[in-house]
């Protein structure tokens, strides 16, 4: 019995010292994060605002296009007269606003983008797209209180305001090259990883309060609301966001221009495009190149593409197939990204931080889970179905964000807006070719197989599985290449022989 006792309380005491050791990492690791925040409660009130708007204005086109006279604008919830032609009118109009606003922004994003490296300025970046949101809501609360605008001239409006402001391409440029200029490489990917958390989070308060705010209190009152929120993010980015130090550094080893002379070389198409074939053309270490050349070209489109493709007909296929209201897609939408940001957390804070995982094994497997998601919705018959799939989709915010990590950690800091600027050159591009045609599907089949569009993700999805573990194959043989050679410089340090042996007759040094 006392044998037993004392082995008893030695257990209890390893349990005890193990739970400490796990609390002490807990603390230090949240810790670690707390003292790193500086993008996210920006990006924060940001994405609140424009996963409300986004949603809001697709669903004003679609009573625009359902009731011409207004009457249904002040019983928001209830169903259209005629959905299969109110969606015809409205799936186009979504198609050639993405393409207008993936297309335009990023002209803008390139050049801005290089004039940020230059001056070390990444504030501007992240400042003009949320002013062009606020400028959107601004002009949707018009054409909401003049219900006689067209559902065409209203998307016109609202796709004009964002794209001439640089729109989202402009902002994950400024963000992306803020993050790398501001933290430490053992650090970065998580880092990426709560910004990508924070989108999450800002998607899931951004959808509740859309279901349940426009059904309370109608379309003109919930714009109110949205161009508050815009207002706030824009006043937390003079606070959390700091670039004066990059800026005087910029300064002091940059060449300095006139005013006019810095606008043409910022605008010069030319000088644009060459900065950034230099950047993706520059001999790297070991197969540096390779490796940016891959995530830029073909994991960070393939990885955004079948994600915002989706979202851009979702409402409209679940209220046409399940006859879902604001409330129930809202619902839906917040209880899916709640679960892509606990796999966001997971991946990068566990199995990207704390084990050491390769990057690009975590993309490996969150394209598997992708596919597989993918295939799901696409078979998915009933209701109660769809609540199934999302923990498929555990680790799609994971490789969004690791894309930008990997891509990062191949450039210096001097490189890092050209970089964004092409990444968001090859994303824009391929989303302003595949957003119409996710759009262009829908509209032609909703009637028939309205889940038809989830088979584009399927092709997309699938040669990302093999991208990513090539990437992974890469740089686990660049890693064993360094071992190698660190050890072999080892091994010919201790065989030099001490200058004080007697018996060695010449020294090579």
């Amino acid at each position: 019995t006392a044998i037993t006792y004392i082995l008893r309380r030695r257990r209890l005491r390893a349990c005890s010292r193990h739970t400490r050791l796990l609390l002490t990492m807990a603390v230090s690791f949240v810790r670690g994060m707390v003292s790193r925040v500086s993008v996210e409660p920006v990006l924060m009130l940001y994405f609140v605002a424009m996963v409300f708007s986004g949603c809001l204005s697709t669903n004003l086109l679609l009573y625009k296009a359902c009731d011409p006279t207004g009457e249904m604008a002040g019983r928001v919830g209830s169903k259209c007269r005629d959905e299969a032609t109110a969606q015809h009118v409205v799936a186009p109009i979504n198609g050639w606003k993405a393409l207008v606003t993936q297309l335009v922004p990023i002209a803008l994003a390139m050049a801005a983008g290089t004039w940020s490296d230059r001056h070390g300025r990444r504030r501007p970046l992240i400042v003009l797209p949320i002013v062009g949101q606020i400028l959107a809501d601004a002009l949707s609360l018009y054409c909401t209180v003049v219900w006689s605008v067209s559902p065409a001239l209203t998307a016109t409006a609202q796709a004009a305001a964002l794209s001439l402001t640089g729109g989202p391409p402009m902002l994950f440029n400024g963000v992306n090259s803020y993050v790398a200029d501001t933290t430490a490489d053992e650090w970065r990917t998580v880092k990426y990883g709560m910004v990508g958390g924070t989108i999450a989070v800002g998607g899931i308060l951004g959808m509740l309060v859309y279901g349940f705010v426009v059904v309370n209190v109608g379309f003109a009152a919930a714009y109110g609301v949205s161009i508050g929120l815009g207002l706030a993010a824009l006043a937390l980015t003079f606070v959390f966001i700091d670039d004066d130090g990059a800026r005087r550094q910029a300064e002091e080893t940059g060449d300095q221009l006139p005013l006019y002379q810095d606008v043409v070389r910022a605008v010069n198409p030319l000088d644009v495009l060459g900065k950034c074939y230099r950047v993706l053309t520059k001999h790297r270490p070991g197969h540096g190149k390779l490796l940016l050349c891959l995530v830029v070209f073909v994991c960070a489109p393939l990885t955004c593409v079948p994600l915002e493709g989706e979202m851009s007909v979702l409402y409209l296929y679940l209220r046409y197939k399940f006859q879902w209201n604001e409330v129930d897609f809202s619902i839906f939408n917040a209880y899916q990204l709640s679960v892509v940001l606990m796999g966001t957390l997971f991946a990068l804070g566990i199995l990207s931080y704390k084990f050491r995982m390769n990057d690009a094994l975590i993309g490996t497997i969150a394209s598997v889970f992708d596919l597989l998601a993918a295939v799901a919705f696409f078979l998915v018959s009933e209701s109660w179905q769809l609540f199934l799939v999302p923990p498929l989709e555990l680790f799609r915010g994971a490789a969004l964000a690791l894309t930008s990590s990997i891509a990062s950690k191949c450039v210096g800091s001097d490189e890092l807006g050209s970089m964004n600027a092409v990444k968001l050159l090859m994303e824009s591009t391929m989303k302003s070719g595949f957003l119409p045609l996710y759009n262009f599907i829908y509209n032609h089949t909703f009637e028939s197989m309205p889940s038809a569009f989830f088979l584009i993700s399927i092709v997309l999805t699938t040669p990302l599985i093999f991208v990513f573990y090539s990437i992974y194959h890469l740089s686990k043989n660049l890693k064993s290449t360094d071992e190698n050679i660190h050890n072999e410089n080892k091994k010919q340090d201790a065989e030099i022989a001490p200058i004080n042996d007697c018996d060695v007759i010449s020294y090579h040094i």
